[in-house]
């Protein structure tokens, strides 16, 4: 490994460790302080007494212990900001607050979710939790009244055979979210107070949900949304769990994978042209994809993992999107630090795009006698790979195992491009041309409906999930590092078969 490559693994490893390891601990600013000062005892002692080869090594030593107290330093800012001395006080007791609804409306069967910014008299501003009934309907950008118990969030016992207990508190810390307030009751006091572009985004979007609900019935409509906009929300809790028990919950949650599936439609269908064109096409199909779901932080995070997927695609240059998958997932993980222990979104769509970019290649030369007709082979081994990679982090996590997510997969996947292409543009049609609507709609109730009846029938068989009661780190740890052992073997593998060609084609 060159001096460059390593001087870039130990920043982004140092920095990446010490948020992690501050994710644990109350505090950490004594430990950045005492890890500052032996990097820099550290780097003194091979500067001055050191005076052979190793002296680099420990110089690099050095620089990973700073960048640990960076990282450590970075989740520590995070936590300065102080909590409203106000709503500390009011906390079990009955209150009323004006506030701004600072992110789009999560809407489920029961009831809203909205995060709302309450600004207090000292300029202290406060995000809470609040959670109320279907009607009225909010937006983004309300400015609310919103009367009702302020509680502080408390973790809860997962209902669930492995008795998991569900850490709340940091889950909405991520979010800045300290407080919460249920049963609310609102009263909309003026409306369009939010940022211009992000309502604008969110009016397209919600104008787009109102085409397809008014062409498809549910739970067709909300199966759509969740395939174009990652409303997951949209389908009720039965749905949701026939989805996580068949394995395919990955449809109705906008990720990177999620979005890649966007661009590889786009290009396949624009396979005629040239591949920088079709390339071009599918990146901007991503960014409009993006935009369209309103560009909130976890769509772009899915953005930038989609999009180095396909350039990893088109190019083939796995080394090089590994640094710039590494480097974007710093980026992210500098400008919200919680997310990396605490947000599973982010999580799993790093862990999806790895499998992709070095897993598929790994395997697709096993799978010739796949045909590669309708893409058939690519989509076997992207599911196949997608599914190695991410399994143990979720056995770890939730401890749920679908047997059924194979075949369930390879039924629905070859179906999932051509959904979204005519649930999308049976939306668009109907603003414009009511009877070509008519037709799209027809084709994309049958494509839906059979995907549909798939999830139905694998997620009612007896043993289609398994619950997985205890999953410990170690083996956790103990699974990535035999994956990772295959992966280097079959790069080094790679690289000398390249390099023995080469050889080979040299002149005598």
């Amino acid at each position: 490994m060159s001096a460059q490559n390593k001087i870039w693994l130990v920043l982004i490893s140092g920095f990446v460790g010490g948020v992690w390891l501050r994710s644990f601990l109350g505090h950490g600013f004594t430990l950045f302080l005492f890890l500052i000062l032996l990097a820099t005892a550290v780097a003194i002692y091979a500067w001055l007494i050191v005076h052979d080869s190793n002296r680099k090594n420990i110089l690099l030593g050095s620089l990973f212990l700073l960048t640990f107290a960076l990282g450590i330093l970075r989740l520590e800012m995070s936590d300065i900001q102080p909590e409203s001395e106000f709503l500390a006080t009011k906390v079990n007791q009955n209150i009323t607050l004006p506030g701004v609804i600072c992110a789009e409306p999560a809407i489920n069967e029961t009831g809203q979710n909205i995060q709302v910014e309450f600004q207090s008299l000292n300029n202290t501003k406060e995000n809470i939790l609040v959670k109320t009934g279907l009607y009225p309907t909010l937006t983004y950008g309300d400015q609310i009244e919103v009367r009702g118990r302020l509680l502080k969030p408390q973790n809860f016992a997962v209902n669930d055979e492995n008795d998991r207990v569900f850490d709340y508190v940091s889950y909405l810390n991520k979010d800045d979210i300290h407080y919460e307030i249920d049963f609310a009751s609102v009263s909309i006091i003026a409306k369009n107070q939010g940022a211009w572009l992000t309502q604008k985004l969110l009016q397209v979007k919600n104008s787009f949900v109102g085409q397809i609900e008014a062409r498809l019935p549910a739970p067709e409509s909300q199966f759509l949304e969740g395939l174009l906009l990652g409303a997951k929300s949209a389908m009720g809790q039965e749905w949701r769990d026939k989805f996580a028990r068949a394995g395919v919950s990955h449809t109705i949650a906008l990720s990177g994978y999620n979005i890649t599936i966007v661009a590889d439609s786009l290009m396949r269908f624009f396979s005629f042209l040239p591949g920088s064109f079709a390339t071009g096409i599918g990146v901007l199909g991503i960014i409009l994809f993006a935009l369209m779901t309103g560009a909130g932080a976890t769509v772009v995070r899915a953005t930038i993992m989609a999009l180095l997927v396909v350039v990893a695609r088109t190019t083939g240059r796995n080394y090089d999107m590994t640094r710039a998958l590494l480097l974007a997932g710093c980026l992210m993980v500098l400008q919200n630090p919680k997310i990396l222990v605490f947000d599973l979104s982010f999580q799993l769509s790093f862990l999806a795009t790895l499998a992709l970019i070095y897993v598929s290649p790994m395997l697709i030369e096993h799978f010739h006698f796949v045909p590669q007709k309708f893409q058939l082979r690519e989509l076997l081994v992207s599911t196949l790979a997608t599914q190695i990679f991410v399994t143990p982090f979720i056995l770890y996590k939730i401890g749920l195992l679908s047997l059924v997510a194979l075949p369930v997969n390879l039924l629905i996947l070859p179906f999932i491009p051509a959904t979204m292409l005519f649930g999308f543009l049976t939306g668009l049609a109907n603003y414009l041309f009511v009877y070509l609507a008519w037709v799209l709609t027809l084709v994309s109730k049958v494509l839906l409906g059979y995907e549909l009846a798939v999830v139905t029938g694998f997620a009612a068989l007896p043993y289609a999930a398994v619950t997985i009661k205890y999953f410990p780190l170690g083996l956790l740890v103990f699974s990535y590092s035999l994956i990772g052992f295959f992966i280097i073997r079959f790069e080094w593998q790679k690289r000398y078969s390249q390099s023995s060609l080469l050889k080979s084609e040299e002149p005598y």
